[in-house]
């Protein structure tokens, strides 16, 4: 019978051992800043990078305007 901590190592030694691990732990250190041509064209290379079809923007301002105006911003660059 296994325990917890027995089940832990081994999901963490399959994790580390995954083919994409390196790639997704750099992942945070993936920040984009600048004008939405900047961030479009940063956003196309990590894509390009990690084989993604899919990615999560978070844009960092404390005004839900500010936010919405960035998203608003890279949507345009992006068509």
């Amino acid at each position: 019978m296994s325990t917890f901590g027995d089940d832990l190592i081994k999901a963490m030694t399959e994790a580390l051992a995954h083919a994409n691990y390196s790639v997704a732990r750099d992942m945070p250190n993936n920040s984009l800043i600048g004008t939405p041509d900047t961030v479009v064209s940063g956003l196309r290379s990590l894509a390009q990078r990690t084989a993604a079809d899919e990615i999560m923007i978070y844009p960092v301002a404390h005004a839900v305007s500010d936010r919405l105006r960035a998203l608003e911003g890279i949507s345009t660059q992006w068509a």
